[in-house]
């Protein structure tokens, strides 16, 4: 297949490193998907595993203003905001106001700790 492909394009596109596929995530969640993750990460859902929802729209803000890249802290909060609700849904119960699912969690992201283990 390579020896084909050199009869029509140079060498060094045929023979280069593999490359990875990024996805890209942080301009989403700045432009198509950004009303969604607003509404989600200012649920109060991941404030159930002890997720501080004022640090999380910091973040969330932080990122859309392109003051920082926050895309894969924010897209892993997203994920598991979404896990917490159908987990919720599964099982019919959900925790009563300001009770907490035990989940001992720490995240860090960059100087900021926005939840602490239990």
């Amino acid at each position: 297949m390579k020896r084909y492909a050199l009869r029509y394009l140079p060498n060094g596109i045929v023979n280069r490193r593999k490359r990875g596929l990024s996805v890209p995530i942080g301009g989403w969640l700045r432009g198509p998907l950004r009303d969604w993750a607003a509404a989600i990460l200012g649920s109060g859902r991941l404030e159930r595993v002890g997720i501080h929802t004022s640090v999380v729209l910091e973040l969330f803000s932080e990122h859309c203003q392109r003051k920082a890249d926050h895309a894969r802290a924010l897209w892993t909060l997203l994920v598991l905001s979404e896990w917490l609700e159908w987990v919720a849904e599964q099982t019919d119960s959900q925790p009563g106001e300001g009770e907490k699912i035990a989940m001992p969690l720490t995240a860090d992201c960059g100087t900021r700790t926005i939840a602490r283990a239990s």
